[in-house]
């Protein structure tokens, strides 16, 4: 028989690795707030947002609140037309890709335009340079609908049980704001309590953190009573394309401070004052009042900030074999 509604209750804190934090914790990641997740909080903000009307095939024109009242509980949702987060990486292989084109047909003689010779070595009209990242930027950019969800819900609610619906949906009324509510409120406090501390002590008994990455991949096993759990320590270099962009391209403020961080790019464009390092690599030249760059010292610049902008970190993902 299909059960009709299903309750979930709280569970105790995170004692330690011991067998009741394991059960406890095995019982919250990976049932009840998976459960309230799909059945409650995800559709009911489903609903939510599509009462506002605004979806990707019809974008708002501008940031447009909505306000739902269902019972006490009033909500509030926030649609705002967004571009979404280009692919930078993609952005920096095209400029990358783009400088190196313009290289090696200087280098075969080929004349190309923007691209003037001084001093013998090939130059780029910087403007060249500034258009082709704002195409690249425009090509991996697609507008998108995002919404934001607040309420006024008093949370005095202690959040320790809450009933979830099995063989029916959850729907925009009364009840279902409680309910939503209430599943929002228990699944964050067993994430809180129960789920992260337990992770946190697992990933500790590694030996290894942000601060000390191995060289490579180490495996750490533990067995908790019956419970078996495999916890990876992997070294990663993260490149943050972003900063790279923004080294290049970030614009001026409208108050220039001495500590303005302003893209290299930008500084030439608009004769602001430029590291002496960072200079000697773009050599700037200006012919009939365009500024120019230097193709191979732009492309050095480029493998610079990447290098800059590659971090070590650290992916610890745990994995649970129960009752093994």
């Amino acid at each position: 028989m299909s059960p009709e509604r299903i309750t979930i209750n709280d569970l105790p804190d995170c004692s330690g690795l011991n067998e009741a934090s394991t059960l406890n914790y095995f019982r919250a990641k990976y049932s009840l707030n998976p459960l309230m997740k799909n059945r409650v909080i995800n559709s009911f903000e489903e609903l939510l947002e599509k009462e506002t009307g605004f979806n990707a095939e019809n974008l708002p024109p501008q940031l447009t609140t909505t306000t739902q009242t269902y019972g006490e509980i009033t909500f509030t949702v926030e649609s705002e037309k967004r571009k979404k987060r280009p692919q930078l990486e993609t952005v920096y292989e095209g400029v990358k890709n783009y400088l190196e084109f313009l290289e090696e047909g200087y280098n075969q003689r080929i004349q190309r335009k923007g691209v003037k010779t001084f001093e013998g070595k090939g130059y780029v009209l910087l403007e060249e340079i500034l258009t082709k990242i704002s195409e690249l930027k425009q090509e991996v950019s697609i507008p998108e609908v995002t919404h934001s969800h607040s309420n006024n819900f008093a949370k005095e609610y202690d959040g320790t049980s809450v009933v979830v619906p099995i063989s029916y949906p959850i729907t925009l009324n009364e009840s279902g704001a409680l309910l939503y509510v209430r599943a929002q409120l228990l699944s964050g406090k067993l994430e809180e309590k129960v789920v992260k501390p337990f992770e946190n002590l697992l990933k500790e008994q590694t030996g290894y953190d942000a601060k000390h990455i191995p060289s490579q991949m180490e495996i750490y096993w533990t067995q908790i009573g019956s419970h078996l759990f495999e916890v990876r320590t992997i070294p990663e270099s993260t490149v943050r394309y972003a900063e790279i962009i923004t080294g290049l391209t970030k614009p001026a403020p409208k108050k220039i401070r001495e500590d303005s961080k302003i893209g290299d790019l930008i500084r030439i464009n608009e004769g602001l004052p430029l590291d002496s390092e960072i200079v000697a690599q773009y050599m700037p030249r200006t012919d009939e009042g365009r500024a120019y760059i230097r193709i191979e010292g732009t492309l050095n610049r480029l493998k610079q900030l990447k290098e800059q902008s590659t971090h070590e970190t650290l992916n610890q993902p745990i994995r649970y074999y129960p009752v093994v």
